[in-house]
């Protein structure tokens, strides 16, 4: 009866060390997701202080409309399909 007791409890510990183990697996996974969405947040936070400037929104009109100021040349680059 005592070896059938102690075996349980051999297996109920190894067992509670798998399930522990496995936990930490998945916390190390879900703080690395949060670490790049973390990054991905910040990237866009900066993203959006930059819109904010002039400089920013000069390149988009620039950029988008071709907008060119007094003095400047445009220069188009034409691709050709062969």
């Amino acid at each position: 009866m005592i070896l059938v007791i102690l075996i349980y409890s051999l297996i109920t510990l190894l067992k509670n060390d798998f399930d522990r183990y496995n936990v930490e697996v998945q916390l190390i996974k879900y703080q690395e997701k949060l670490s790049d969405i973390n990054h991905e947040i910040q990237l866009l936070q900066d993203e959006l202080e930059l819109s904010n400037t002039e400089e920013y929104l000069e390149v988009l009109v620039r950029d988008r409309l071709g907008y060119v100021f007094d003095g400047e040349k445009s220069i188009i680059n034409v691709v050709k399909d062969n």
